[in-house]
Formats: structure tokens, sequence, C-alpha cells
């Protein structure tokens, strides 16, 4: 190859290098997760097997475990409403709602943590079979645990976040007009 066609080839990849990186700075900050998240309610829902629910599986002979989460996003704290139902063979057995405040910082490796801030953590609602005491240490527990790690982001649009949840794993979190386990701010 001559060098006026290497100089031409070497300027193409330049030229493309810098239009993908100035058409991903645009589309970081369109999308970044501040400006998606921030003052927006979202929520998911998630059925599994209690594997990280072993003491109350036992307890209640579990087989499901279905978890309700609600999120609103203020600049720098969050507040967190997490609705789990539990299901045996014979069907629901017991229901509780856990609400919970939390600070949160997002990093550059598209990861958030979450800081539970631990004296947040209460029981709104629970079904008679549950003893709060006990439920509520089971519940901070369990809180704390899966918010102490960092979550990592998989994708953010306008409407929704995939992201990786300790205890759960994959999760696709959908923007809500009007929450139903959280209050309204």
């Amino acid at each position: 190859m001559s060098s006026i066609t290497t100089k031409i080839i070497t300027s193409g990849f330049i030229i493309v290098a810098l239009i993908s990186y100035v058409i991903k700075d645009i589309y970081i900050s369109q999308y970044s997760p501040e400006s998606v998240f921030v003052d927006q309610y979202w929520s998911y829902k998630h059925r599994r097997y209690p594997g990280q629910f072993g003491y109350l599986a036992q307890l209640w002979d579990i087989r499901v475990v279905e978890t309700e989460s609600e999120v609103l996003m203020t600049k720098d704290k969050s507040y967190h409403a997490m609705h789990f139902n539990f299901f045996a063979p014979s069907g629901s057995v017991a229901q509780v709602t856990v609400k919970f405040d939390t600070e949160w910082q997002r990093f550059e490796n598209n990861h958030i943590q979450f800081d539970v801030i631990a004296d947040s953590i209460r029981l709104e609602e629970a079904s008679r079979k549950i003893d709060q005491v006990k439920f509520h240490a089971f519940s901070r527990d369990i809180i704390l645990r899966m918010f102490s790690t960092p979550r990592k982001i998989i994708s953010v649009s306008s409407h929704e976040i995939i992201t990786e949840l300790p205890y759960i794993g994959l999760v696709r979190q959908i923007k809500i007009d009007t929450p139903h386990l959280l209050e309204a701010r």
C-alpha cells in the first residue's frame, strides 16, 4: 500500500473514532442514570424460589416468594417500599411491606451504591401470621445485605431500567406514574 492510502485509511479511522466518541457523549448526556432516575417512581415485581429466605421457607413451608418494590429517587436520597408475598403449596401464607430510606451515588462504571439508613427500616403492613419482632430483625438483616453491594446498571431508557440486584437477580424496573406502596411525595 502506498503512503497516501495508509494516511487516508488512518485519517478515516480517526474521524470514525471521533464521531463515535461524540455520539457516545450525546447518548450518555441524554440517558445518564441521574437524568432518568431523579424524581421518578420505579417499580418491579419478581417471583422466585426462596433460596435466600431459608429461615422463613422452613418456618412456613414456603415455595415461592413474590417481591414487589417501588422506589422514588431524589438528588441524593431514595425512598423504598418492598412488599413480600410468601406462598406455600396451599396458597399465600403471609404478606409484609417494609419501607426504608437510602442515600445513593452512581459510579462511572455503571454501578449504583445505596447506603441504607438503618434507623429508617420499618414494617408498615404485616399479616397476622408474622411475628413482627422477629421479622423486623430478619428484614433489617436482608435489606442491609441486599443493599450493601453496588448494583450494576445493565440498560437505561426513559421508561425502564434493567439492573442486577443481590438476592433477586436481573430485574426490569418500569417507570410508574402513581405509586401504591409509597406515598406520593
